[in-house]
């Protein structure tokens, strides 16, 4: 499949180690400053952050956001160079490190939403504001509004009352 490339997303590299793997991540970035985003992909065969975030990238941009998409681990381009394989929170949480992220705002969609929720659940800390979005037997799209206004604040009784229904 060939998608558009947009002006303002670079395709980029970032190579670092989580407990004994050394992984090579490939992302798109967007835009510049410290209101950072980042963009959690959906699964499925042949699935990338690209084919699934490419018409979001400049628009969060340009919407004042440092916006980061990058492939998941078994997705895309990144890879585990060596080492055994890791979680897909574990994966944002040390992007997020080498990128010099403190806290960011997440956007999920289906995989990547439940990388989202884990990622909440286990590393609260880094988040500041989750939009989650996955497919239920119904067919609907849900969205669970998590504000975190402030470090330390947690929302993983929201995210957990929001999985029940």
């Amino acid at each position: 499949m060939n998608l558009p490339r947009y002006a303002l997303a670079e395709e980029k590299f970032a190579e670092f180690i989580i407990q004994d793997s050394r992984i090579k991540a490939h992302y798109h970035e967007a835009g510049e400053g410290d209101k950072h985003l980042i963009l959690v992909q959906t699964g499925g065969a042949g699935a990338t952050a690209y084919m699934c975030w490419y018409m979001n990238l400049d628009a969060f941009a340009k919407a004042g956001y440092h916006v980061y998409a990058p492939d998941a681990v078994g997705f895309g381009l990144t890879e585990i160079i060596s080492g055994s394989g890791i979680s897909a929170a574990e994966f944002v949480v040390a992007f997020m490190g080498e990128m010099g992220i403190k806290r960011a705002h997440f956007v999920g969609n289906s995989m990547g939403s439940m990388t989202a929720t884990r990622l909440a659940l286990e590393h609260p800390r880094p988040c500041q504001e989750y939009d989650l979005h996955w497919r239920r037997a119904k067919n609907r799209d849900r969205r669970v509004p998590c504000r975190r206004t402030r470090a330390g604040q947690d929302c993983s009784d929201e995210l957990r009352q929001a999985d029940a229904h």
